[in-house]
């Protein structure tokens, strides 16, 4: 009994380390957008990234390559509206990692906050397709 549960977890093992890659990559790009460090998030990305909002039964792509993932992100840097994003919880499966995000951010001298799911889908260790969900109030 103890070889073959000796067993499973040697083959579940890899499958947790591939996950702990895959929301390690996640975690690297939300540090990266609290940083503005927009290098390092274009690094985590492959070339073909899509950048998604899902509301209600409407999809909109809001960006549909790393090149325009770049000018939006400098666009909104540049507004001086940024916030901090933190995650509040996160979990891989497979080449998919699935987030509740916190944005933080200043209007008027107060702190504001909402709550998002994300979806991110990797491929090679690099962000490929990411959804957003429609924000809501905070329960944490």
């Amino acid at each position: 009994m103890k070889s073959i549960l000796l067993l499973i977890g040697l083959l579940i093992s890899p499958l947790s380390q591939a996950n702990e890659s895959e929301t390690q990559v996640v975690k690297s790009f939300v540090e990266a957008y609290n940083q503005q460090d927009l290098e390092a998030m274009l690094d985590l990305t492959t070339s073909d990234v899509s950048w998604m909002s899902v509301e209600s039964k409407e999809l909109t792509i809001i960006t549909g390559s790393k090149e325009q993932l770049n000018k939006a992100m400098q666009g909104f840097f540049a507004s001086g509206s940024h916030g901090r994003s933190e995650i509040l919880s996160i979990q891989g499966s497979g080449n998919f990692v699935h987030t509740v995000e916190k944005a933080i951010w200043l209007s008027e001298g107060k702190e504001k906050n909402q709550c998002s799911f994300a979806i991110y889908e990797l491929k090679e260790h690099k962000i490929l397709n990411v959804w957003y969900y429609p924000a809501h109030q905070c329960t944490a």
